[in-house]
């Protein structure tokens, strides 16, 4: 298992109530989680402690047979990248804004790819014919979601963790990001954690609803 969930909780406040409570799931390579709930339910908080942008009070969260903390925080965020709802982009060019994560100092020694290498994977996103000198804050929001997906596919994880991917698409675009996230997620072999508000996923995906603190069984 790629990723493995024993018995998650966490709140904000030593007296206050559990959002999540006994939280408990289990991804391999090429399995993609939709979990769906209403807005303040701790949807983003799950994904937020996925990623180690939090910390919880109780249970277990192992990533590649490895609990979380033994892994430094950036390292951990190149294996498992978190893409935001409204994802940071820069008033500056669509290539600038792809291949702003390797001006990070966590990843310079990885090196800068060349924008042309990029291609293939702009292709398989469906943003072929873009143009790299474009702003990118001027692209819809359906191309600045799939941008900010090609920005996270970029670093090779082996987990993407999706905030809210389908906010502000209209059906068609949302049937266009499911196709795209198909070939992606078989071709990569990634493990896909999605949170959402909507009834979504691809392919034998899981849909499971996150309600008083702890996912429902699927269906």
């Amino acid at each position: 298992m790629i990723l493995r969930v024993r018995d998650l909780a966490f709140r904000y406040t030593a007296s206050g109530p559990w959002l999540l409570d006994g939280i408990d799931f289990e991804l391999d390579r090429g399995d993609f989680l939709t979990v769906r709930g209403d807005s303040g339910g701790g949807k983003s908080t799950l994904l937020r402690l996925l990623n180690r942008l939090a910390d919880p009070q109780r249970g277990t969260i192992e990533f590649d047979g490895r609990p979380l903390p033994d892994y430094p925080a950036t390292m951990l965020r190149t294996r498992m990248v978190l893409v935001f709802q409204e994802s940071a982009f820069l008033e500056a060019s669509v290539e600038e804004n792809l291949l702003l994560p390797f001006t990070f100092r966590s990843l310079r020694g990885r090196g800068r790819p060349r924008f042309e290498t990029c291609r293939p994977l702009l292709e398989q996103l469906r943003l072929a014919g873009i143009d790299p000198s474009e702003t990118a804050t001027r692209l819809s929001v359906g191309q600045r979601m799939r941008l900010a997906i090609a920005r996270a596919l970029l670093l090779e994880p082996n987990v993407l963790l999706l905030d809210e991917p389908l906010a502000g698409l209209d059906p068609d675009s949302r049937d266009a990001l499911a196709t795209v996230l198909t070939g992606v997620v078989r071709e990569r072999g990634l493990a896909v954690v999605s949170v959402s508000h909507l009834d979504w996923g691809i392919g034998t995906s899981t849909v499971r609803r996150l309600q008083g603190g702890r996912l429902e069984p699927p269906g």
